[in-house]
């Protein structure tokens, strides 16, 4: 639980020094608060499995309200993201329920995805969810090799049983491109 904490406090810290010494002011006070969020909702997700609505709700309403200034979408580009994302991600959660009949993802990760199209647009969004899954792929393997272990014998029963936290690893990818697009700006 101490580094839960320590990340909650050291990451947006670092944060706000890369955003003060590489962006305009404005942009720099949007990526701390984005970073800081996105930090809070990861821990949330990796340690409980659960993002937290209230900080799901913030993050949405920062990322509308910042559109106009941030350089990185506009308001229109923001809409569309925000339903774009809500809109995509639902029918997936809806498809995978259908066909496998439990859930695969959880509305929260619905409602991250909305907020996380407010904050890139429609555009960064595909690219955002791209990286997302690719991290969560790479965790995937990584802790099935690690289950698996040096004597070959499982102890997992199956890699697709291993339980992710997208929503984490959605954060990363947001704050990571958010960042790229603000300092190309």
């Amino acid at each position: 639980m101490l580094g839960f904490t320590l990340a909650a406090i050291a990451v947006p810290l670092v944060a706000a020094v890369l955003a003060i010494t590489t962006l305009p002011w404005m942009q720099a006070v949007l990526f701390t608060i984005l970073t800081g969020l996105s930090t809070a909702l990861a821990i949330g997700d990796f340690h409980h499995r659960h993002l937290a609505d209230s900080l799901v709700i913030a993050l949405a309403g920062i990322g509308l309200a910042a559109s106009p200034v941030s350089f990185v979408t506009t308001p229109t580009d923001a809409v569309i993201g925000g339903l774009a994302g809500g809109a995509a991600f639902w029918l997936v959660a809806l498809g995978y329920r259908r066909f496998r009949g439990v859930d695969g993802l959880g509305f929260g990760d619905v409602k991250l995805a909305a907020a996380i199209g407010l904050w890139l647009g429609w555009q960064p969004l595909a690219h955002a969810v791209l990286l997302a899954c690719a991290l969560t792929a790479g965790r995937a393997v990584f802790t099935h090799r690690r289950a698996i272990g040096v004597s070959g014998a499982s102890n997992c029963t199956s890699i697709r049983k291993v339980r992710l936290p997208l929503g984490a690893y959605l954060t990363v990818a947001t704050v990571i491109l958010w960042y790229v697009r603000a300092w190309l700006v």
